[in-house]
């Protein structure tokens, strides 16, 4: 983009908006393949790959508000073909005075992956829903120290298939009913962040607090930011029990700052 002038400081982002973008990815390797006589067909791999742009504004002081979109892919063998999804964020911040702030996200509206099925494979094509997420949070700051809880709702619609006997004139057949349900779920997570210095925070928290079946989940990590030139790099890191104890976690974001 060229301009003939530079702006003017009310036509910059900054302090009152802002845009993010960002890419993620998750991949298993080394799953072994077989067939349906279970005999092996070779390694397999599985990925999902996640595009969002965010954009946020302040109209006032004590206000914040972001709407996010979001582009799926995911490839889970040669089977399904790769399928694309899109979904939608939306959230807004209110802070109560200098040390108490409020915050309500939406996640995921819209979401979700249309299944086609490859040529030849026996499977059928479907759709799948993503979750929608409604989160309510608030946050304590005293000093260097900032306490954070979130209370998270997750609903689901789901379609469900039974096979029924009924009769065509005198003739019995088979009939399939399809019934609409709603599956929900609520969780509880909070935590604690210490300021150290003005580059480096200290964090710690837990997850599955309300959660049934996936036990309590602490996680721990760090957060260090360095100015360089024009730009601040703020790199994060943060190890978290997986779900059912099958290990830890490991998230080592990056950001860059304009």
């Amino acid at each position: 983009q060229c301009r003939q002038s530079p702006p003017a400081p009310g036509d910059r982002l900054p302090p009152r908006a802002g845009v993010a973008g960002g890419i993620v990815r998750a991949a298993v390797t080394g799953i072994d393949g077989r067939d349906a006589s279970g005999q092996p067909t070779g390694e397999i791999q599985t990925q999902e790959l996640g595009i969002f742009v965010a954009f946020g504004i302040r109209p006032t002081q004590r206000l914040s508000a972001g709407v996010g979109l979001q582009i799926f892919n995911a490839d889970f063998g040669e089977t399904l073909r790769p399928a694309i999804g899109l979904g939608l964020d939306v959230g807004a911040t209110f802070r109560v005075n200098n040390r108490i702030a409020l915050g309500f996200v939406a996640d995921d509206l819209l979401a979700g992956y249309a299944w086609s099925a490859a040529p030849g494979s026996g499977a059928s094509s479907a759709k799948d829903r993503f979750p929608t997420r409604l989160r309510l949070g608030g946050s304590y700051a005293q000093g260097p120290i900032r306490v954070v809880a979130e209370a998270e709702g997750s609903f689901t619609n789901r379609e469900g298939r039974t096979t029924i006997d009924q009769l065509e004139g005198t003739q019995p057949r088979e009939a399939t009913v399809s019934t609409g349900y709603t599956l929900a779920g609520v969780g509880l997570r909070g935590g604690a962040e210490y300021r150290l210095n003005p580059a480096l925070w200290l964090r710690a928290g837990v997850d599955g607090l309300a959660e049934s079946g996936t036990g309590i989940r602490p996680s721990a990590g760090a957060t260090f930011e360095q100015e360089a030139g024009p730009v601040r790099l703020r790199g994060h890191y943060a190890a978290a029990l997986e779900p059912y104890g099958n290990g830890l976690r490991h998230l080592p974001p990056v950001r860059v700052l304009f």
